[in-house]
């Protein structure tokens, strides 16, 4: 776990030396100009309240740091370092969100060491956040990775960052614990669920038992049932079958009339067919005759005609 006092301690150490630095500048200025009129000297300059505010923050009263950064802030509105302690005081407080927003402004795309001591702590925001959401594995570590990535940014600018490198391992190993947890943890809801299985496999087992006993019981009253309808149908068969002889005797009586009339009738057909077949060809033969007749009369009549052929001379009149 990373201890959410160090980068503050850390920080605020650079933000003692950049308001240090800060003073003198107002100082060196201060000697530089030519006062042409006397003004009252305000109560307290924008470093004294930052010194004043880094106290507080010292002793865990943030809120009240944050009033003395807010009305530093107003006498130097431009001024980094009041943002930088503005950020840790939202921070100690818990307010992760704010405290990110704060360091950002400070951070930039790159810097001096300042801007990498922001850098670094806007990682130290999600770090803390991941923390905070132990109850919730994946929502941590997604913020690990968050804060990882920051902490590399940081390396990235100025690789003999000591802090973003320890914060680095420690939030890699807490990251390599939650994801060892999580594969625990379906491990052993694999292993419950295997168990509900059994049990289930159990009480599938005794239902299936029940279920036979009572299919046989079944079984054997169906076998009961099914032994008298056989002697049922057996009787009825029988019935059937003495009344299905009289019939078919009925039948076969009926069948050998019809058969006696059937063949009655074919022989005074074929007889029919007979004298009908010999007066056709009668008839036939007559027609023939007739033919020949008429063809003998034809010829008959007709004699041949001799041509008589003209003169070989020439004309004879």
């Amino acid at each position: 776990m990373i201890d959410k006092h160090a980068p503050i301690a850390m920080a605020l150490l650079v933000t003692f030396v950049a308001v240090d630095s800060f003073a003198q500048e107002k100082v060196a200025a201060k000697k530089d100009a030519t006062p042409t009129s006397v003004a009252p000297a305000p109560k307290e300059t924008a470093p004294q309240l930052v010194r004043e505010g880094n106290k507080l923050l010292l002793d865990d009263k943030a809120d009240l740091a944050l009033e003395k950064y807010d009305l530093a802030k107003t006498l130097a509105p431009e001024a980094r370092e009041i943002a930088f302690a503005e950020g840790l005081s939202h921070f100690k407080l818990g307010d992760y969100a704010t405290a990110r927003e704060e360091f950002s402004q400070v951070a930039g795309s790159a810097g001096d060491a300042l801007a990498d001591d922001a850098l670094y702590s806007k990682g130290t925001c999600d770090h803390a956040e991941a923390l905070a959401s132990s109850e919730n594995p994946e929502q941590a570590m997604g913020k690990l990775e968050s804060a990882m990535r920051t902490y590399r940014d940081v390396l990235g600018r100025n690789p003999n960052h000591q802090a973003a490198r320890d914060a680095n391992f420690k939030a890699a190993s807490m990251w390599r614990q939650i994801k060892k947890q999580m594969e625990q943890q379906k491990q052993e809801q694999k292993k419950d669920g295997e168990g509900d299985d059994d049990n289930e496999k159990k009480d599938d087992q005794e239902k299936q038992d029940q279920q036979e006993q009572n299919d046989e019981k079944s079984d054997e009253d169906q076998e009961q049932s099914d032994q008298q309808e056989s002697e049922d149908q057996q009787k009825e068969d029988q019935e059937s079958s003495e009344s299905e002889q009289d019939q078919k005797e009925k039948e076969q009586k009926q069948e050998q009339s019809k058969s006696d009339e059937q063949k009655e009738s074919d022989q005074q057909q074929a007889q029919q067919s007979e004298e009908e077949q010999v007066s056709q060809e009668q008839a036939e033969r007559k027609l023939r005759e007739m033919l020949q007749e008429l063809k003998d009369r034809q010829k008959a009549r007709k004699k041949p005609v001799k041509r008589v052929p003209p003169p070989r001379g020439g004309k004879d009149w």
